[in-house]
């Protein structure tokens, strides 16, 4: 089947950007426009303006692109306005950033051709086009822009032609699920939006007035704050007031009953997040009121887990209520339908027994036992016949703490503060005590840290670490090294070709990559299946997924997705699977 690579020239400023408005709400902007097309393929090299394209010779082949997302819906417009034929379609599109993203690489063009071809385009024409409109080119700068184009077009074309192999078909077939649950999108409930909208804002200008400098001042000036504190009497101040810092964060924490207006400022912060994403979602909607969002394939550069793109984190929407709003109760199933809301449960501690090759534990969770208390009665003592979620809720719960936090090697430093977050305050020692004993009641996880600690130290000096999971697919660690940064010595290494972006690894770490993205595989294989079995998958969250299926169907779906989402992994067969799962009128994990 003959293949052509389409890469389209649209017109954007400050204020239409993709970036802002996400690909579909760009595509139908008033000042949008799509000023120029280039086509690589076995019979055409072509560009120029896109009704002079020779698109009947693409007519049932393949198209690649580039991001097929965003020239998809360019060419939607397209066939809107009837610039290309109702009657020439593809037979099927293919994402090449997606090749890349899988072979650990930069997905952005340049740096895919410069790692995987050895050419280094220049990208720096598309930058100066910014606010420029095309039929006000002069000759010599719209030739530069179609060498531009055209150069974009043939890599895409190569890219694919060389490396489209190295994908499994599986991995294809989900890299065009993530641009197809993006472009079907969310319904929302656009009247409790606008509600929400109301209340955030109201909310903000309570918080604005109790912060005396914003007359002088940006509200959330962080030097205005500090020299506010510091007129107030405000001693040993933490030398940044970033909300990511945890010196601030506990600061300001214990100081904000002596200074009101540094709380209503570290409120105010979180409230205009809060509320950015709600215009973020009212400004993409469609006239229909429905929100066209963009997850990326691959996005976690290890793992291979799908991560959130374009200013709308689907993989990571706030839970709970916030100022008066919760985003995800504006999430909600079409006219007509219902969602299905259907998760892994524990997938992660299941995939790291099963790595490990802990058969004991397999079989007490292969007989419907909760993970919890599986642990409890392999390491903790617990004998008695009854659940343990009856008997002993303390005794589950610091099983619950072991089995969550210790699996990746946290020392009992840091899992004192992991059980404060689940209200078990430990001293020191108890927290010594059982992370010692989750080590000695798990030999063979351990011993997995250790394998793998090994022989990525023997990797030094090498082109790349590599660590084949059991599902087959690769992780690769490209130019580990010994240094020593800040008084620290260990080991690090690239996780992406191309970046120089240096990270720690050490054996439990790397089971902690191992293990997530062993579960992704697991889930990616389930969401196929559903998928295939005629159900829409409308988006997921690492091991979570939303179906979207017609009300009088929900029940039978609900049957089906449990089902599929509980088989055993071919690859895995030892390994039960739990799937926690119902039907749904909202957004409501």
């Amino acid at each position: 089947m003959k293949t052509y690579a389409i890469d389209t020239e649209t017109y954007y400023d400050k204020n239409v950007s993709v970036k802002d408005l996400g690909a579909e709400a760009y595509t139908r902007h008033p000042d949008y426009y799509c000023g120029m097309v280039s086509i690589v393929g076995p019979d055409v090299r072509f560009v120029g303006k896109p009704q002079d394209a020779p698109w009947n010779k693409l007519r049932g082949a393949t198209w690649v692109a580039h991001n097929v997302q965003f020239d998809r819906w360019v060419l939607n417009r397209l066939w809107d306005q009837g610039v290309i034929p109702d009657d020439v379609r593809p037979s099927k599109w293919r994402d090449t950033t997606a090749i890349p993203a899988y072979l650990q690489v930069s997905r952005d063009l340049g740096n895919a051709a410069k790692v995987l071809l050895g050419k280094t385009p220049d990208k720096t024409v598309r930058t100066q086009m910014s606010g420029k409109h095309f039929d006000q080119l002069t000759p010599e700068r719209y030739q530069i822009l179609c060498d531009y184009a055209l150069t974009d077009a043939a890599l895409c074309h190569e890219l694919y032609t060389k490396f489209h192999n190295k994908l499994p078909q599986d991995e294809w077939d989900l890299a065009e699920l993530t641009v197809e649950q993006g472009d079907y999108g969310v319904q929302i409930n656009t009247r409790l939006l606008e509600d929400y909208l109301a209340t955030v804002q109201t909310h903000q200008i309570q918080l604005l007035d109790q912060i005396p400098w914003r007359a002088d001042k940006p509200a959330l000036s962080q030097a205005a704050l500090r020299t506010q504190l510091c007129a107030d009497g405000a001693g040993n101040l933490p030398k940044t007031t970033s909300a990511d810092d945890p010196v601030w964060a506990e600061w300001s924490q214990q100081n904000a009953d002596r200074f009101p207006y540094m709380e209503a400022f570290v409120q105010l912060r979180r409230l205009n997040k809060h509320l950015s994403t709600l215009q973020t979602i009212q400004n993409r909607l469609d006239t229909g009121g429905v929100l066209h969002f963009s997850m990326k394939y691959c996005g976690a550069r290890v793992t291979g887990r799908w991560a959130g793109d374009a200013g709308i984190n689907m993989q990571n929407l706030t839970k709970g209520e916030l100022f008066g709003a919760s985003v995800r109760d504006l999430f909600v199933p079409r006219d007509g339908h219902k969602f299905i809301i259907a998760d892994l449960s524990n997938i992660e501690p299941r995939c790291a027994a099963a790595i490990a090759g802990d058969t004991e534990f397999l079989e007490l969770v292969g007989k419907g036992m909760d993970i919890y208390e599986a642990y409890a009665r392999k390491a903790l003592g617990y004998k008695d016949p009854r659940p343990l979620k009856e008997v002993d809720n303390d005794l589950r719960q610091r099983s619950k703490i072991a089995v969550l936090g210790l699996g990746y090697g946290m020392s009992h430093v840091r899992f004192q503060d992991y059980a404060g977050m689940f209200g078990m305050h430990l001293t020191e020692g108890e927290s010594r005590g059982i992370v010692s004993d989750y080590r000695s009641a798990n030999t063979k996880l351990v011993s997995m840290w250790n394998k793998l600690d090994h022989v990525f130290r023997q990797s030094l000096g090498q082109d790349y670490f590599q660590v084949t999971l059991p599902t087959g697919r690769k992780l690769r660690y490209f130019d580990v090294a010994k240094q020593t940064v800040n008084g620290k010595t260990g080991l690090n290494a690239c996780v992406q070709r191309g970046k120089n972006i240096r990270e720690w690894f050490w054996g439990s770490k790397l089971f902690e990559n191992v293990v997530q993205a062993t579960a992704r595989d697991v889930f990616a294989a389930a969401m196929l299946r559903i998928d295939r079995g005629g159900i829409r998958t409308a988006w997921h969250v690492h091991d979570e997924l939303i179906c979207e299926v017609p009300e009088d169907q929900a029940k039978d779906a609900l049957e089906f997705v449990t089902e599929e989402m509980s088989k055993r992994h071919p690859a895995l067969p030892d390994m039960p699977l739990g799937v926690d799962a119902h039907i749904a009128s909202v957004y409501d994990k």
